[in-house]
């Protein structure tokens, strides 16, 4: 498992608005603070509003807020918003295509199960202000 870019740039982005509270902050602001080419930042920012981790207001004093405090967003929320809910393995998928006549009792298929749960417990447990 490899995070992505994005995460780590959301993340950045998250914290930044936090640290500006006080002001409305445009995307090529905060693009610029984070050190990342403002349409990869303006993609980002779309993952986040639509899982309402961020908020956004058009207009001349239009920007970016924060959807909830930072220490209510969690570090899995912001995963699942820029990477999609962790799949570690094809076999857990839904509609997976396993060749086994009874995947219930797959030894292989309970041990990744369990280790997808621990994985996302431990990414679920600390908020981007306790990370950053």
């Amino acid at each position: 498992m490899k995070i992505q870019m994005a995460t780590d740039y959301a993340i950045r982005a998250l914290h930044y608005i936090h640290e500006n509270s006080d002001t409305t902050l445009s995307g090529r602001e905060i693009a610029e603070a984070i050190d990342v080419p403002y349409p990869f930042f303006a993609k980002i920012a779309d993952q986040l509003k639509r899982k309402n981790l961020l908020i956004s207001t058009k207009g001349r004093k239009g920007g970016y807020s924060l959807g909830k405090p930072l220490e209510r967003i969690g570090f899995y929320e912001v995963f699942v918003a820029t990477e999609g809910e962790l799949q570690i393995s094809k076999c857990l998928m839904e509609h997976r295509n396993c060749n086994r006549a009874n995947e219930d009792s797959c030894g292989l298929r309970g041990f990744l199960c369990d280790l997808q749960k621990s994985l996302i417990a431990e990414m679920s447990r600390k908020n981007i202000l306790e990370i950053v």
